[in-house]
């Protein structure tokens, strides 16, 4: 069998690159070097691609992400692809982008691959940007009659006030379009205002304001081809899993520089329907937003109401060791590197229909 020529991402130069080097080592040790021929390429701060040896990826282990930004210098040696990528001779057979936040999950890089026709893991260009717009996401899912909680976005910080006065306190204020919970504040008074929308006004220039309720965090984890009959490409979701922050909200600090900072319970206590609903939620948003192969649907449940809301879609979620999405797939009966194979083959065979295509009319 002639092994698959693989290209692994990692870094980048969104707020999540810290992140995206972690989940890079998961998934570059997790493809089976029995199968893949794999190389690891590294997008600095800076934009430039940089070919990276396995002693590069293994520095990642046990490192805590706060201090990953202090390697590798930013005095760069190594020979950058970035200017000559066209003239690689021998293009990978497949890219598995690593990449979290603007410029990897946001339909950018994506349209780059489609560009040099090289198949590639995760959501195409339109998923992708509808998955990382906050407003845009929760605009489709509410189309799908599927419930969201009230919120604003605002382009300028002198909206801030009027917003979150029609939406009262408390109230979360993030960027509209970055994750893991970078730039995120929970806001309880008019008093704490201005400084969260300062802090998410560097990650973005638009912010979402959302009206805060006392959540239990549930994900659900959806792998698959949304067109697809066979029953190994076929679009499913997993078991829930429920993440349970030990502060007052899940953010960056609670999922990645604190230990001990959330648990999470696999299969998420919840009863049987309430656990259909939320599966049936996550494969009709997956499918509204045009993603494939991969995407981990977040929602809240009001502890008081007992409601469902959509959160958010993550099209290229983390596969960290406090990651849900490689976990709920592991207790689900899909190991680490079977979901390498099926990410891989979905990622071929979509780029085998798209070349299919006509590219002319017929005269």
């Amino acid at each position: 069998m002639t092994k698959k020529r693989v290209w692994v991402l990692c870094g980048g130069e969104s707020a999540e690159r810290d992140v995206s080097l972690v989940s890079a080592r998961t998934v570059f040790n997790a493809l089976d070097s029995n199968r893949y021929d794999k190389e690891l390429i590294w997008v600095s701060p800076q934009g430039q691609w940089v070919k990276k040896s396995v002693l590069f990826i293994e520095q990642f282990k046990n490192v805590k992400i706060s201090s990953l930004s202090d390697f590798p210098s930013k005095k760069q040696t190594e020979r950058s692809l970035t200017s000559d990528f066209f003239h690689v001779k021998t293009l990978p057979d497949v890219i598995f982008p690593v990449l979290h936040g603007p410029l990897g999950e946001d339909g950018t890089v994506q349209g780059f691959f489609e560009m040099l026709h090289i198949p590639y893991v995760g959501c195409g260009v339109l998923g992708s940007a509808l998955g990382m717009d906050k407003e845009f996401s929760k605009i489709l899912a509410e189309r799908e009659k599927i419930p969201i909680l009230p919120y604003f976005c605002i382009h300028n910080p002198r909206e801030a006030k009027n917003a979150a006065q029609k939406l009262g306190f408390p109230l979360f204020v993030k960027p509209a379009r970055l994750g893991s919970s970078v730039g995120i504040s929970r806001v309880a008074s008019l008093a704490g205002l201005s400084s969260a929308v300062r802090d998410a006004f560097q990650y973005d220039n638009k912010v979402l304001l959302e009206k805060a309720i006392e959540p239990r965090e549930i994900e659900c984890a959806v792998l698959g081809d949304p067109y697809s009959t066979e029953p190994r490409f076929k679009l499913r979701a997993s078991a829930l899993g429920e993440v349970i922050p030990h502060s007052e909200f899940y953010d960056y600090r609670t999922k990645y520089l604190n230990s001990n900072g959330a648990g999470r319970e696999i299969p998420a206590n919840l009863g049987a329907e309430t656990t259909r609903k939320i599966k049936e939620y996550a494969l009709r948003v997956f499918k509204a937003l045009d993603c494939y192969g991969l995407g981990r649907v977040d929602f809240l449940i009001d502890r008081k109401t007992g409601k469902i809301y959509f959160n958010e879609i993550n099209t290229l979620p983390g596969f960290t060791s406090s990651s849900m999405y490689p976990v709920l797939w592991e207790f689900s009966g899909i190991k680490i590197h079977s979901l390498m194979d099926i990410l891989v083959e979905l990622a071929l065979r979509r780029n085998k229909k798209a070349q299919s295509l006509k590219k002319i009319p017929s005269s």
